[in-house]
Parts: C-alpha cells; structure tokens; sequence
C-alpha cells in the first residue's frame, strides 16, 4: 500500500451515511480497470486529481504498460500515438461554439481570437471569456495558453500569454478559473515566453505538472533586456521556466533544460509535455529525404534543480505531422487499448435453442461483450456444461472474465489481457504473465490468449485441442498491402494460414519489416455502397525491396482502398504478373482484382470481385462471375477470387486446396 502522505488530496467518499478512509478508497480504486477509471474521473474533482496523481499511476497495474501521447495533425485531426508510433485513436475536431460544463480532460483550442476547450470524453467545444486584448490576438498578438488543475481547490485555471513585438517584445500574462468570466492579469514571466500558432491549435510551448506551468523560452527573443544568471548557471535560452497556478506567480528560479539540447537549434523543434506525470522534453527532428518519417526524442527530467535530464525514448513516427504538434497534457490514464466500431458480426443460431452436447469445442471472444456477459447466468451455464464435459475451451483477451465468472479458471493455469489479471487472481486462476500480446497457454482443455496478436496460436492450439492436424503446411505465402487495404481481408486470411503453419510475409512498396500499414473497415450497413471506418494497424513482416518472389509458393492479394494506388506501381504489377506467369497459386479478394486487371493477367481468366470492380474485370479480358451470394468465391486454375471479406472460408479453403494443404481430425 501506498504511504498515506501520498494520497493526502483524496477526500472520503460518504454512502449512505458512512464514509470510506483515504486508505480503502486508495485500494478499493487499485482494483478497477483502466478504462472505468477513465470514466470515473467525472465523479468529483478529489478522484480526478487522484487519478492524475504520479503515485496513483505508478500503483496502479493497469496504468503501468505504456503512454499516450496526442499530436494534432493535418485536416483538423488529432493523433493519438503510442511509444512505438502507433496511432491508436483518432479525433476529428469542431470549433462550433457550445455550451458545456464537464469535469472530463479537456484541450484548448484556438481559432484566431477564441480560445476554445476540447472535451476528449465527447468531442464538445466550450468557449472561454473574449476581453479586448484577447480580440486582438491572432492580428497583432499572438497567444500562448495553459490549462491546469489547482489540486488544492479543485479548480481548473488557464494562462494566457499574449506576446507582441513592436520595437521589442512585449508579453502580458494573465489567468482565468474555468467557470469565470474575466480574465485577471498577473506578471510577466523573467524571459520571452515561447509562442507559435498555427491553424486554430495551441502550439504545446508549455505543459502542466501538479499545477505549475512549464515553459519554453523562445528561440529568436530569449531575453528582454539581459541574459540571467541563476545558481551560478548561465541561463539563456537552454531553460524551462515555471509558473505557479495556485499562487498565480511566476517561480523565481528558471531549470536548466538537457545539456545535449541546443534550444537555438533549427534543425529541430522543441516540445514540453507532461508524461507519466513527469516533465518532459520532446525533440522533434527532421528527415529531409523523408518527410513521412518524423523521429521524436524524449528527455524525461530526473532532477529538475540540477538540470538532470534522461532520454528514455526514441518515437519514430510513420506519417507526416503538421505545425505545429502538440501534446495533450494529463493524458496519461488513456493508456489503455483504443477503441472504435469494427465490423457488424452476422450470428447464425439463436442462443436459447444451443444445446452444449451438439458442439465439440466453445470459442470465447474478448472486447467488451465479456464485461455483461460475464453477469448473464445463462451464459455461465452454458461455460460450465463444456467446462464439465471437458471439451475444449478457447478464450481470448477479456473472454476470460466469463470463465472467472462461471467459476470453472481455479487452479488452472491462464492468461489474459493484462487488465483482467486482478479477477483472474480472484477467482482463484494461476496467472501466467503476458510478456507480449502474443501469448497463448494451454492447460488441458482450456486455451487462453492475451489479444488478438496471438490468434495464429490461438487458433492452432484449438485446433489441435479438437484432434486436429494439418499436412502440406510446409508453404512459404506472400502478401501485397498497401495503406487502407481492408481490415478482414489482410488480418483473417494472414492469421489464419500461419495458423495452419505456413510461413507468411506481408510486404508494401516503400516500407520496411516492422513498418505498419493503417487498414479500412468496409461494411455492409443498408446504404448503396460500403460503409468506412478505421481498423487496426497491421504490422509488416518483410520489406518489399528484398523480396524474393521465387522463393514464394503462392500470393494474397487483400482488397480495401490500398489496390487504387497499387495497381499504378509498375514494381507491384511486375511481380503479381511473375507469379501468375508461372502458374503459382494466386488469391485475391474484393477490390485486389484492380491489380490483377491492370497487370494484364486476366486475358481469358474467370473471376469474380467486388461488383464494382466488374468493370476492371470485364475490361482486362476476363468472364465475369456473379457473386451471388457475396461469399462465393472461385477458383480458376492457379486463381481464387472472391468478392468481399464474408467470403473468407471460401477464400481460405480454395486456396488451401492449391497448395494442398489439408486440416484432418481424429
């Protein structure tokens, strides 16, 4: 437990007349998942500023795995990212004036004289007050703004700076309580405070920790009249200075920033930002040859007084970002999976007319169904009946919550998504630690997986849970994909033939292993074409310049919007033609025949697409074949098609055939 000292801003919390310690309330919230917690930091401003506490953080399980960090982008978009580059949510942002009051994490916005908060629980825009000098910002004035929380009255407040320059810098400060409506002035900080803006977003110049602003010096006006001199250090430019939000006065003594810096450097561009409830400065340099690969490093500060500064990472990005980036203070307790609508799931039997004896094998997924399935007794039930039986039981990600809840995990060895630890622990499991999210354990018939990264495993252990056994899967596979293939059409086929054990490499033209391609999510939701949304990241394994196609027995072509621009790459057409002139098996699916088309390899061929590819088809030579239904697909010598993702075990199965690849069951 945490020493008391450390929770001292936690009040009680009173129900039904009693009221529960600092203490139960600390460990009581220990045990609640991250994603609650992100919701309950709305309950009241003593459990958001406990949330936010670094002590909290650091004690809570959940919280610990990694952090997010925030970039606004280009078209009016946010990026979420995580250490490894990954956008893992996106925001699309409206400056439409509203009037909201939410005690949620919120982001200012600016939109030539109006500063504007962001709400990230729910996208909602509120205005804060408009005096005259903050009408004239964005004409002769530039602005740069702070949001923070005073932990010791529970409220937030912004500081305004207002830079101008007329003959010299001139810069007036002033602060504001959320809620209020004026803005009151305080002084002027001991050096020209930083300040950039760009289309609408406050550059983050600043960032916030526990109340007290931070802020960056600007580059081209260090110093109004003189360069200080502190502690016996030189400080110029190379400092951070520091304003007090709850005093509302500037901290008499500037920090030295990293040494290996050189805040006059223009070959890189200088962030603070809050991680971790940390203080931190982000590096953001330059690739001139490559402008879509942005390399961000982090300082993290380990003695602000002493100047101790400690680079812990290296973010190294895979799309552009605009002018200028930010970061999101206080975001920290998003550190969790993102999560946004993938596909609609067709069922195919009603659950009240399942009888468990009929079946071989149950299947739980995870996401969050599990959490109020997980309190359904039917569905407890039915686990136990398997479970009883000793058939076997695949489950994966937050799947496992239903097994803890059907009582059937004690003293079976398990693991999960890392957040559905505690409960497992709880209902007596023996938890095997997720060292990736590829892992998958075995204990007689239950199978666990940690996500959805482990589902070549996952699915081979079940499979062979059920007395199966696949021959002929000694095949090396290559996958063409582009950026926005569809999600289903590259991640099942790709999952489900390493699977089967075959070696499988996904390339994309101008990427490299361990790049990662962002994919579509097409639907069918009643309109006349296709919906869309983002889907995962998918993740290359091989890189497309060194690429041996001889080496490979057969080519996956995945659909989506990537086959648009791919069929314009010679290289692309080059090598779909080398596998088709040697009659080597080729799958394509859904939009992918556009390559094929306009490789010229269709001449006389019979194959079938997404219908509105007929045309691509047609014109290439080929005899169209009616998906009717959408899940036909067809196989014409060393060539499947198929017309859409719900074609999948079709799609799989004829090209499994070619290859001569065969799953038989004792």
């Amino acid at each position: 437990m945490e020493p008391a000292s450390k929770r001292s801003t936690v009040s009680t919390a009173k129900t039904g007349g009693a009221a529960l310690s600092r203490d139960v309330l600390w460990e009581i919230l220990l045990r609640v998942p991250a994603k609650p917690l992100w919701r309950f930091r709305a309950a009241c401003p003593s459990w958001h500023s406990l949330f936010s506490d670094s002590s909290f953080i650091s004690a809570h399980p959940a919280l610990r795995p990694g952090l997010i960090l925030t970039l606004a982008g280009k078209n009016d978009v946010i990026h979420m990212t995580d250490l490894s580059g990954n956008v893992v949510r996106r925001i699309s942002i409206s400056l439409e004036a509203v009037s909201v009051s939410h005690p949620g994490p919120l982001y200012l916005l600016l939109d030539r004289s109006r500063v504007s908060l962001l709400d990230l629980d729910n996208g909602a825009v509120s205005t804060l007050p408009v005096d005259d000098l903050q009408g004239r910002v964005g004409s002769s004035f530039e602005g740069s703004y702070a949001l923070g929380w005073v932990a010791s009255t529970g409220q937030r407040k912004v500081l305004r700076v207002v830079s101008r320059y007329h003959k010299r810098i001139e810069q007036h400060c002033h602060v504001v309580t959320i809620g209020e409506r004026c803005w009151r002035p305080v002084a002027s900080a001991p050096l020209c405070v930083k300040f950039h803006i760009i289309r609408r977003h406050v550059a983050a110049h600043n960032s916030v920790i526990q109340g007290v602003v931070y802020f960056l010096p600007h580059r081209t006006y260090p110093s109004f009249d003189v360069i200080h001199v502190e502690n016996n250090l030189r400080i110029g430019t190379n400092c951070v200075m520091a304003f007090d939000l709850e005093t509302e006065e500037w901290r008499p003594t500037m920090l030295p920033g990293p040494p290996a810096i050189s805040m006059t450097d223009k070959d890189c561009e200088l962030k603070l930002a809050n991680l971790n409830g940390n203080l931190a400065m982000l590096c953001h340099s330059h690739d001139f040859h490559d402008h879509h690969r942005v390399e961000i490093d982090v300082w993290f500060a380990t003695d602000l007084e002493k100047g101790v500064w400690v680079k812990e990472h290296i973010i190294r990005l895979k799309f552009p970002i605009s002018e200028p980036w930010t970061f999101i203070p206080d975001i920290q307790l998003l550190r969790t999976y993102a999560e946004s609508k993938g596909h609609n799931f067709a069922l195919n039997a009603s659950f009240d007319e399942i009888d468990a004896a009929e079946f071989d094998g149950l299947v739980i997924p995870g996401g969050r169904a599990p959490e109020y399935l997980a309190m359904d007794q039917k569905v407890l039930d039915l686990v136990r009946k398997f479970s009883d039986s000793k058939k076997p039981i695949a489950s994966v990600c937050h799947g496992q919550l239903i097994l803890a809840a059907a009582g059937v995990v004690r003293d079976r060895t398990c693991t999960a998504y890392p957040a559905v630890k505690p409960v497992l622990v709880a209902a007596g499991a023996k938890w095997e630690e997720a060292d990736t999210m590829t892992k998958c354990v075995v204990d007689g018939n239950l199978v666990t997986a940690a996500a959805y990264d482990g589902h070549p495993e996952f699915i081979s252990l079940f499979v062979k849970a059920l007395g199966g056994t696949a021959t002929g899967s000694n095949k090396k596979i290559l996958f063409l994909c582009g950026d926005y293939m569809e999600d289903y059409e590259v991640m099942v086929p790709f999952q489900s033939l390493q699977a089967l054990g075959c070696h499988v490499d996904a390339v994309c033209p101008d990427k490299s292993a361990g790049d990662k391609c962002p994919t579509a999510i097409h639907d069918f939701e009643g309109d006349q074409t296709y919906s869309e949304k983002p889907g995962h990241d998918f993740a290359l394994n091989a890189s497309f310049d060194s690429v041996d196609a001889s080496s490979y027995d057969a080519l996956v072509v995945p659909g989506g919007r990537a086959p648009e621009y791919l069929a314009l790459d010679d290289r692309v057409l080059s090598l779909a033609k080398g596998f088709m002139d040697k009659g080597k098996p080729v799958a394509s699916i859904c939009h992918g025949q556009q390559i094929l088309s306009a490789a010229g390899v269709l001449q006389g061929r019979k194959c079938t697409a997404y219908p509105a590819v007929k045309l691509n088809v047609v014109l290439a030579g080929a005899t169209w074949l009616e998906p009717d239904p959408i899940h036909r697909c067809f196989t014409d010598g060393n060539l499947v098609t198929g017309a859409a993702w719900p074609a999948h075990p079709e799609f799989v199965s004829q090209l499994m055939a070619l290859l001569g690849i065969k799953v038989s069951f004792a």
